[in-house]
């Protein structure tokens, strides 16, 4: 907000403090898939967690409608009993990749299960990489999409998108050759 034109003259420092604590996206409006009217998910900064703290966020649990989960598949197999001979449907349900997930961030151990060793190290970077994924995520929806959610509908922001990726591909090339230079200079020495 402070680098809007209009509003960044407004903010004084003390309103700065404020605006600093963090950030809530809401999404959605009734729907056949869930009885919420909105689904939210905050962001909550804490300058003395620092970059390497906690995620701290507040979210909705989604309340989905029967049948209706879209981070589940359903299956349902007929299982026969040895004693009865008798049949019955056993419905198992599994997990599916799905942006839904997303209001389900990976909840970090506790921190008895941290001082009794129950978490390995392999265990806690794989959770800190979902927890800066999940983070980033909602990082971008909040500076790339929402601010230029026309273009995006329209697909016009693709074309900003494929202008950034060219420059990062120009840099890189750039320092590649500064690179090759300064190494054909450093063996004809």
């Amino acid at each position: 907000l402070r680098n809007h034109i209009g509003l960044g003259d407004l903010i004084t420092e003390r309103d700065a403090e404020v605006l600093n604590m963090g950030f809530k996206l809401t999404f959605f409006s009734p729907n056949d898939f869930f009885t919420n009217e909105t689904l939210t998910k905050s962001y909550i900064y804490r300058d003395e967690l620092g970059y390497e703290g906690d995620f701290v966020y507040e979210r909705s649990e989604i309340n989905w409608k029967d049948e209706k989960d879209l981070t589940k598949s359903f299956e349902i197999k007929k299982q026969r009993s040895k004693n009865t001979n008798s049949t019955r449907l056993i419905r198992k349900v599994h997990p599916i990749d799905s942006f839904f997930n997303f209001f389900r961030p990976p909840i970090p151990p506790s921190e008895d299960a941290l001082e009794n060793g129950e978490v390995d190290e392999e265990e806690l970077e794989d959770l800190e990489e979902r927890l800066e994924l999940d983070y980033q995520i909602g990082e971008d929806l909040k500076e790339r999409i929402i601010p230029h959610a026309v273009d995006w509908f329209t697909g016009k922001a693709l074309e900003y998108e494929d202008i950034d990726m060219g420059d990062e591909d120009e840099f890189d090339d750039e320092n590649l050759e500064e690179d090759s230079d300064e190494e054909k200079e450093n063996d004809d020495e």
